[in-house]
């Protein structure tokens, strides 16, 4: 079971930097966007109950509830600009 999660901002640019948390009961990962605004989690449990967080300065914290990872997976998240 594998998330891509690609962030960008409000006009469509992809965001490096980011930081990405991923968790659930049990479990916890952070990595950091790619030059390309792209993170990927892989060996992770099926399951309809993880939490998604993504932080960049200068933009207001993104968080995601019951974020489903089934097969390969993907999540978009848009950072607001604060």
């Amino acid at each position: 079971q594998t998330l891509l999660v690609d962030v960008r901002d409000s006009v469509g640019t992809m965001l490096g930097g980011a930081l990405i948390d991923l968790t659930r009961s049990g479990f916890n990962a952070t990595s950091t966007s790619s030059t390309c605004g792209q993170s990927f989690f892989s060996a992770l449990t099926q399951a309809s109950d993880y939490i998604l967080s993504v932080s960049k300065a200068g933009y207001q914290t993104y968080v995601e509830n019951n974020v489903e990872v089934n097969g390969q997976s993907r999540a978009s998240v848009i950072l607001i600009a604060e």
